[in-house]
């Protein structure tokens, strides 16, 4: 989390959320989430983009095309 907070300018217009794994189940459910370290990107719709899991900021920015 605090390799996010540190890169946050290099995210642009990226919105990270932060979801408390044990408590999300409709949201774990819905995206299929079944790793506690997973990272959905999701469209303005709520659409599902890509899953994967691990990484951090390099990852992340490399995902998302930043």
């Amino acid at each position: 989390m605090r390799e996010l907070e540190a890169g946050a300018d290099r995210l642009g217009d990226v919105l990270v959320l932060v979801v408390d794994y044990d408590k999300a189940g409709e949201l774990k459910k819905r995206y299929g989430v079944t790793y506690q370290h997973t990272w959905v990107r999701i469209d303005g719709a709520g659409r599902k983009l890509a899953v994967w899991n691990g990484g951090g900021l390099e990852e992340l920015l490399r995902r998302v095309g930043q």
